[in-house]
């Protein structure tokens, strides 16, 4: 079952390499590492208090499979590199279908028997989504501009 994990990180990666060309991905990098300090912060405290549980993780880190991470270190660069820049209204309706799309997942995951609520519902998981996207996107913003990359803040 551990094989799940490895698995999904596969086809989490797979799917940025095919969408996200080399010179976007190289600049996106740090959304990818956004999202995982952000995977961290968010599950583990909430996978601590039993209100979900990732079983069979093979490589754990703070009671969330490794494999997952790294699958969340991909979809910090898809939210960062698919959101509509300079449109807010199509910016919300971006992260609420990213956030249906990365549930599905959560519901395969469950499905297979490798994550589970507890004390959760998909409606938590639709907010925590759309939380956890915004800050990505935001924090990505925040530390470019800090750095004086403006090169990598053009989409």
């Amino acid at each position: 079952m551990f094989m799940i994990w490895v698995i999904y990180a596969i086809v989490v990666l797979t799917i940025i390499i095919l969408l996200v060309k080399w010179e976007n991905f190289k600049r996106l990098w740090l959304a990818g590492i956004i999202a995982v300090v952000l995977a961290v912060l968010f599950d583990a405290p909430l996978v601590a208090g039993g209100l979900y549980e990732f079983h069979n993780q093979g490589i754990g880190f703070m009671g969330l499979p490794v494999f997952y991470l790294i699958s969340t270190f991909g979809g910090g660069i898809f939210i960062v590199h698919f959101y509509p820049w300079g449109n807010i209204a199509k910016g919300l309706l971006f992260y609420i279908l990213a956030s249906v799309i990365f549930m599905a997942f959560e519901a395969l995951m469950d499905l297979l028997g490798v994550f589970e609520h507890i004390s959760w519902s998909y409606v938590n998981s639709f907010f925590i989504n759309i939380a956890g996207f915004i800050i990505t996107t935001y924090v990505y913003i925040l530390i470019k501009s800090l750095i004086g990359d403006k090169e990598s803040l053009k989409f």
